[in-house]
């Protein structure tokens, strides 16, 4: 393995680890877009559900 090697290979690993972080931080604003989504709709879905309030 010569010197020109190894330094394509850390660029590889640099290259892989910025793109595992920058999808776990996309994932992470997904699941929490997703789990606001119901409670901000839900006065919606009981008035075309016909649910009264109690």
């Amino acid at each position: 393995m010569g010197v020109s090697d190894r330094g394509a290979a850390r660029r590889s690993a640099r290259r892989s680890s910025m793109l595992m972080g920058v999808l776990a931080i996309a994932a992470g604003i997904v699941i929490v877009m997703n789990l606001f989504k119901v409670s901000a709709s839900l006065s919606l879905l009981t008035a075309d559900l016909g649910i009264g309030g109690l």
